[in-house]
């Protein structure tokens, strides 16, 4: 099997201007999201899945380049 691949959080936070930019632009397209949590996911090294979607979703509708693929650490 083989191994599972494993983001690296910093860079999306970044790749959207950092964790205030990132928490009001979630919250722009409806996620219920404080600062807080944005920052919990730095600390854990882990987006949920639903917000990895939905920050896709979001990129594609603001016409932004967001391939999760150059995100994962090697």
């Amino acid at each position: 099997m083989p191994p599972i691949q494993k983001i690296n959080v910093k860079q999306v936070i970044d790749h959207f201007g950092g964790v205030s930019k990132l928490t009001l632009l979630l919250n722009e397209h409806g996620h219920r999201i404080r600062k807080g949590g944005v920052e919990k996911w730095r600390e854990r090294s882990s987006i949920p899945a639903a917000y990895l979607i939905s920050l896709s979703v979001i990129a594609e509708k603001e016409d932004e380049d967001f391939k999760i693929t150059r995100f994962l650490k090697k």
